[in-house]
């Protein structure tokens, strides 16, 4: 029998639901002025100009200092013969050395188009050849990039035009992509160690994971919004990892994407009650992904960012550190971090700044400030391919407790009514409902922090209602819970 006695698990219950979306304030000035001191990127009278934007003649040069070859780049004596590039322009003899290295490519129709600012593929196709990866297709360009960790351009940028700011994002972590075969590129070039990683801002974090942290709502069997919850999408074709007590009692479910899409939850594709871990499908395809990193490389006090669904605001994110990465609770093994999450958080993501999956944010530690914890990412990847395709209805059915018999109230004053009935085999603990009227609609009891109210067995009678109106009769059922799943209703008394 499994009792959370501390932990308070980040799951709504609540008929009244909020949306919306909340991102933490990040800032590109780090990156731009590492490049800066290095060399790689320059302004005017100390503005780097970072919103602005970037036309394809200024790359040439960060091309060159990049190859490490600015000197040979501004005194190159050759011609490139692109019909659009005056030969008293500046940039020619960058554009020219582009050209004899292979860098640059030019258009079709004979042309480079180096007045155009800079888009995201293009740019991609330059820092591909620059990393070594000649033989990737222009069309392939931004998926290769997302393939080797360099930047997430597809879902970020897309093929839209970039600012200056962006641009020194992205050649930033560029410096801490390995060359094809070899070092990182900013290792060769002295900019960086092999041992320094690439730390992104948590705006940059939200921009790249939140298009695939989804937000869930779970209904039960009269099809009433009981729970909601978050998780995150694994795989294109709609492989979403959630807590298990998010969807343990879900009759079905829907999930939100933070671009509005709506899906049904078809099935559930694995599940451990005891890790807290399922892993949902829906029928999607081309979906965004997060990255899972390993959980195993965390270490005390690094920095993470936690995004998910508190309260129904979809794609809320928060940052803070891992406070302990050993954290052991009830046999179990989490990350205990101080980034903060509420109820409904569960089943988040909790990111490194590498914007990589590193935690399942499953919940906080009652009466604490900024206890929280998540399941260790490695310990979910051995479920991501599972295959039991059952339907959250049939799984409901298959976990539930018996339903509570020998309901009995009291009345012990004039405005007080205890309540009790017979004990359920397994029973973690209770949950009480009432109304004023008998077909409901019904309120449960209720913690301070609008949860629901575990309440354990203790005989004859084990709970009480206060401060009753003499003239008003009064409705309850219960339900048993074991391992977070909830029985079905018992039968109603009143008083």
């Amino acid at each position: 029998m499994k009792k959370t006695l501390l932990i308070v698990l980040c799951l709504v219950l609540s008929l009244s639901m909020f949306s919306g979306v909340s991102f933490a304030a990040g800032s590109v000035n780090t990156q731009a002025d590492f490049l800066n001191q290095k060399g790689i990127l320059t302004g005017s009278n100390g503005d780097l100009m970072l919103n602005q934007k970037f036309p394809v003649e200024q790359l040439m040069t960060i091309l060159a200092r990049l190859s490490g070859e600015e000197a040979t780049a501004k005194n190159f004596k050759g011609t490139a013969n692109f019909k659009d590039v005056p030969k008293s322009r500046w940039s020619a003899p960058y554009i020219a050395w582009a050209k004899s290295t292979g860098l640059a490519k030019g258009n079709s129709d004979g042309t480079i188009g180096y007045k155009d600012n800079v888009t995201a593929q293009r740019l991609a196709a330059f820092l591909l050849r620059i990393l070594g990866y000649d033989d990737v297709a222009y069309k392939d360009v931004m998926q290769a990039s997302k393939d080797l960790g360099l930047f997430d351009l597809v879902s970020v940028y897309s093929s839209e035009q970039l600012l200056r700011g962006d641009v020194a994002k992205i050649i930033y972590q560029a410096l801490y992509t390995h060359i094809k075969g070899g070092d990182k590129l900013g290792v060769k070039l002295g900019l960086v160690t092999d041992t320094e990683e690439a730390e992104l801002e948590p705006a940059d974090i939200s921009k790249i994971s939140s298009p695939a942290v989804v937000y869930i709502e779970v209904y039960d069997s009269s099809n009433q919004l009981s729970a909601t919850g978050s998780g995150f999408i694994v795989d294109k074709s709609g492989k979403i990892v959630t807590n298990y007590h998010v969807i343990s009692q879900a009759a079905s479910a829907k999930v939100y994407l933070v671009d509005g899409t709506t899906y049904n939850v078809a099935s559930v594709l694995a599940y451990n009650k005891d890790r807290d871990v399922a892993v949902l499908k829906i029928n999607g395809s081309n979906l965004p992904t997060v990255v899972l990193g390993d959980s195993g490389s965390v270490m005390n006090g690094q920095k993470v960012v936690a995004i998910g669904s508190p309260k129904g605001m979809q794609n809320s994110i928060s940052s803070g550190l891992i406070s302990n990465k050993d954290r052991i609770i009830e046999n179990q093994h989490y990350l205990q971090t101080d980034a903060a999450i509420s109820p409904g958080s569960s089943g988040g993501a909790l990111l490194n700044y590498k914007a990589e999956v590193v935690g399942v944010t499953c919940a906080m530690l009652l009466d604490s400030q900024n206890i929280n914890l998540a399941i260790p990412i490695n310990d979910i990847k051995q479920y991501i391919n599972g295959s039991m395709n059952i339907s959250l209805a049939d799984l409901s059915k298959m976990n539930k407790p018996a339903v509570p018999t020998g309901l009995r109230i009291k009345a012990t004053s004039s405005d007080r009514i205890d309540i009790g009935w017979d004990q359920v085999s397994g029973a973690d603990y209770y949950y009480v409902y009432y109304s004023d009227y008998p077909n409901g609609p019904f309120c449960y009891f209720d913690n301070d922090d609008g949860s629901k109210m575990a309440i354990h067995y203790k005989g004859d009678y084990s709970t009480y209602l206060m401060d009753i109106d003499s003239n008003t009769t009064v409705y309850f059922k219960v339900t048993a819970v074991t391992n977070g799943v909830e029985s079905d209703f018992s039968s109603v008394i009143s008083a």
